[in-house]
């Protein structure tokens, strides 16, 4: 598919603007490398590998509710499309599609204005993802869904990174051909903090020992867990493309909570459909006498006496929620209104991939 106007205006952008920055970032890059005593030559080519190899992640919770009063999930089924929030008005981050609005505002600063003319209903603007660089079961973001679309690499050339959350217009950024920003980000945090996306114990020959492992299969490097889970660390994705399902995914992950749940089986139909191969994830799940009171504040405890079932928060469960309280205000009357009870929602699937346990 051909790339839009603005989206090649955009992309050009964030090229030029990585290149601004190529000199620094390679001092970095090479003071790293030597004091580890890492190969140069060979961690350059061990970095060109994993970005031909790794997979773009679009997380997503198919049980929330679109502007046409349908689940997520039956939106993906009907259009064929994932589509940003500008067009869906669903964000499980910040949600202000409007013109002046949060979003608006940052994406005009972020993108250099080159979709701000537009007019957002006929505009696809981008969408947001993650660089599942260091492979986890529950994708690079999950906190932004309990499930989640792994895009073709193809698609990796259409895409803008940055080393953590856009909202914050982070300098550490670039494409996939300019990625010199994230690799020095990622370098410098290994070598100053030892932990990288969250992950500790992470020396700069750790690091490389693990990127072994992953891409080359030495049988002599790091080891790494597979079920870890990053909250607030990752290599944001803004994807200036659209997304088909049919052309785009190369699998879609669905928490194995929702097989039963109507939300689960539209995602079963949607990848039989588009012919998307499925991976069902462990059930993420946390008991309700081990919710926090103190990591997304004291109304946890309330909420979880609200919806847990048999004792346990899970999607499953999440997605009971998510209807009672569209069906029955009665439901939420006690949050003040239905866009704060899901507020609330969206803080307890944080506690999930915090505190949770799978299986």
């Amino acid at each position: 598919m051909e790339l839009s106007e603005n989206a090649k205006i955009a992309l050009d952008f964030f090229r030029k603007k990585a290149q601004t920055r190529k000199d620094e970032d390679a001092n970095i890059i090479k003071h790293v490398l030597t004091m580890s005593d890492i190969d140069h030559k060979q961690f350059r080519e061990l970095i060109q590998q994993m970005l031909s190899e790794a997979n773009v992640v679009l997380h997503f919770h198919p049980f929330r509710f679109d502007q046409n009063g349908g689940l997520v999930a039956e939106g993906l089924l009907k259009t064929g499309l994932y589509s940003s929030q500008f067009k869906t008005l669903v964000s499980n981050g910040s949600l202000s599609p409007q013109p002046g609005g949060k979003r608006f505002l940052w994406e005009d600063k972020l993108f250099n204005q080159a979709y701000s003319q537009i007019q957002l209903e006929t505009c696809d603007r981008p969408k947001y993802g993650a660089l599942n660089l260091i492979p986890s079961t529950r994708g690079p973001a999950p906190r932004f869904g309990c499930c989640f679309f792994s895009l073709k690499t193809q698609l990796s050339s259409r895409c803008r990174f940055t080393f953590g959350d856009s909202s914050i217009i982070p300098e550490e950024c670039g494409t996939i051909d300019e990625f010199d920003s994230i690799v020095a980000a990622i370098l410098k945090e290994s070598f100053q903090k030892e932990i990288v996306l969250n992950r500790k114990s992470l020396r700069p020959p750790e690091l490389y020992r693990l990127f072994l492992s992953i891409y080359q299969n030495s049988s002599e490097a790091k080891k790494w867990d597979k079920n870890h889970r990053s909250l607030d660390q990752y290599i944001e994705a803004q994807i200036h493309s659209e997304v088909d399902l049919s052309r785009d995914i190369e699998s879609l992950h669905i928490d194995q909570s929702l097989k039963a749940t109507k939300s689960g089986k539209t995602l079963v139909q949607l990848a039989q459909k588009h012919q998307i191969p499925i991976i069902w994830i462990s059930e993420l799940f946390i008991r309700a006498r081990d919710v926090p009171r103190d990591f997304r504040g004291p109304k946890m405890i309330e909420l979880t006496e609200k919806i847990a079932i048999n004792g346990r928060i899970n999607p499953a469960v999440l997605e009971e929620a998510y209807r009672n309280a569209k069906e029955d205000r009665e439901y939420w009357k006690d949050w003040e209104s239905y866009d704060n009870f899901q507020q609330q929602l969206k803080l307890m699937w944080h506690i999930l991939v915090r505190f949770g346990q799978s299986h």
